[in-house]
């Protein structure tokens, strides 16, 4: 499916403006495509909104221009690691040395 998701962002490419292709398109990643359903991963829930609501039936198009056959779309967030604060401990010996 890779090449696939491929074909599918050149043919959005050709129907959506460079800003918005630059903007949503480009950071999206294919995840899975089984049992019928494409998932694919935004980077957060802005990109997440906007594909649903604006550009879904543009995925949608694509696909069926590439005769994929009939999914469902589905967009998740991407999970972020949280990055914990990590202090270095200084252990100081209060022992004489000798």
């Amino acid at each position: 499916m890779p090449n696939v998701w491929q074909s599918v962002l050149d043919e959005i490419k050709t129907h959506v403006s460079d800003m918005a292709y630059a903007t949503y398109f480009t950071q999206l990643k294919l995840i899975s495509n089984e049992n019928g359903i494409l998932v694919i991963e935004a980077p957060n829930i802005f990109v997440k909104q906007q594909i649903e609501g604006k550009y879904r039936d543009r995925i949608r198009a694509a696909l069926e221009a590439l005769d994929v056959g009939e999914l469902q779309i589905q967009v998740e967030v991407a999970k972020v690691e949280k990055k914990q604060n990590r202090m270095a401990v200084e252990v100081v010996s209060n022992s004489p040395i000798g």
